[in-house]
């Protein structure tokens, strides 16, 4: 009863998005912010080589790292190359959402 009275109070009903759709999103806005270069995608193409292990202790350095804006980048760049398969999707999905 207590949360019918709370929605029809608030008048605004908002889009839900479970936690790993809130981070895609975030993760896409990122990636998608950063400017596509020669240095980028030779260092995406070297990532997506190493092994599952290597990949991760560089993502644990970038994160322990303050690069700021393009460190962030890097961050979110190197952790889109160990994503699940429902990581994937729900980033595909973000993408999808931010060209409508």
């Amino acid at each position: 009863m207590a949360r019918k009275q709370l929605r029809a109070q608030s008048g605004n009903r908002f889009a839900f998005k479970f936690p790993g759709d809130r981070e895609a999103a975030r993760r896409a806005a990122i990636i998608r912010e950063t400017p596509r270069t020669p240095e980028l995608c030779l260092a995406f193409a070297i990532l997506a080589e190493l092994d599952r292990d290597t990949r991760q202790r560089i993502i644990d350095r970038l994160a322990r790292s303050e690069g700021g804006e393009a460190g962030s980048a890097a961050l979110e760049l190197a952790r889109a190359t160990v994503l699940t398969v429902g990581e994937q999707c729900d980033l595909a999905r973000a993408f999808e959402e931010l060209e409508q």
